[in-house]
């Protein structure tokens, strides 16, 4: 069905539906096509004009505004994305692959109002620098940019990287992050010193830290809806997530499963944050972890199932205090479902089911 609504698209694009004769479009569909393309159109692909054998030419010939199409096929390139304009393929991410081989990065989006959509981005590898990745933005505010519905794998470096980014309206949605900083010990996704980024409805697994990082006075980023398992092999204090030194994010409704080591990590001072509706099941060490030996505090961790992880499953460490843990459901830790080590306890522990607790009960 994906393939045939992108094929209505191009049809359309290169003028090939004689007039009159249009195939009967929902008109929801419908709505859809209208909204995917804009201003000018560039088509991307082998052979001659009025295509372009690379999405460099077709975003160096581009307007603001403009709309390239880019059909099947691999593209052995490093894009500097340097206009307003929807990047989106034919046949999807699996027909589609941007090989950035030899190069720091697979696409850098250096301007508002961008959309990339439907590639595998692989090969990355960052040899000049850690600050790289499959996709990349840095240094400044970016609003309206859509990165959705891409596999973005095999990365040297982070998958998807934000470093020193004031978002507006930034989506990262419906990708396959996986199996990047395998080689320099890199997270899936990796936002540092930024704000404002949406991280929803992902697949983020086999990376070699922690399937997303949100470090270094990161505030504002919601990470919503996704799937998160096996991440951070042979990393001890790595996790599904992990929150450093950051304030006021937002992390609820994901499953974070079967990670090599922790589900949820906090540290450095990760302060009023809030962990609710999270299904945090069988990863090898902890749950949720709130770590020594810098003190997090003003957190909320509520309504959550937590159960099967190898050591607690939900870990608050002293100097760690003023925390709410509210409501969850706590069962099958290997060690303890609930510990705090606060003393006198200075966390707010409420209306939480579970079965074992240090101290016991807990309040």
């Amino acid at each position: 069905m994906k393939k045939l609504f992108y094929l209505i698209v191009l049809i359309a694009i290169l003028g090939l539906i004689v007039p009159g004769c249009l195939p009967v479009v929902p008109p929801a569909e419908q709505g859809e096509i209208n909204s995917l393309t804009r201003g000018d159109t560039l088509i991307v692909g082998p052979g001659g004009p009025p295509k372009f054998a690379t999405i460099q030419a077709a975003v160096d010939a581009a307007s603001d505004d403009d709309t390239i199409i880019v059909g099947p096929g691999t593209y052995y390139e490093n894009v500097d994305v340097w206009r307003s304009v929807r990047i989106i393929s034919v046949d999807g991410a699996e027909d589609t692959i941007v090989d950035a081989s030899g190069g720091n990065y697979g696409f850098w989006i250096k301007t508002n109002d961008v959309t990339i959509k439907g590639f595998t981005v692989t090969g990355a590898d960052g040899a000049h620098s850690e600050f790289y990745a499959g996709i990349f933005m840095e240094k400044m505010s970016f609003s309206n940019i859509y990165i959705e519905e891409n596999i973005v794998e095999d990365n040297d470096n982070s998958g998807i990287f934000f470093y020193l980014v004031v978002a507006t309206d930034v989506f990262i949605r419906d990708n396959e992050v996986r199996n990047n900083g395998l080689i320099k010990s890199m997270p899936g996704i990796r936002v540092y010193s930024s704000k404002g980024v949406t991280i929803e409805e992902n697949e983020i697994s086999g990376n070699g830290l922690d399937g997303i990082t949100i470090v270094v006075r990161s505030e504002n980023i919601t990470v919503s809806g996704n799937e998160i398992y096996k991440n951070s092999k042979g990393q001890t204090k790595s996790a599904g997530i992990f929150v450093a030194n950051s304030d006021h994010n937002i992390i609820e409704g994901n499953e974070i499963k079967d990670n090599y080591n922790h589900g949820i990590r906090f540290a450095n001072g990760a302060d009023h944050n809030t962990i609710s509706e999270n299904e945090i099941k069988g990863n090898v060490l902890h749950g949720i972890w709130l770590h020594r030996p810098t003190p997090n505090t003003g957190n909320v961790i509520e309504e959550n199932e937590v159960k099967d992880n190898g050591k607690d499953g939900i870990r608050i460490e002293d100097p760690s205090t003023g925390n709410t843990i509210r409501e969850n459901e706590v069962s099958g830790s290997g060690t303890f479902d609930l510990y705090d080590n606060s003393d006198p306890l200075a966390n707010i522990w409420e209306d939480n089911e579970y079965e074992t607790s240090d101290p016991y009960p807990m309040p």
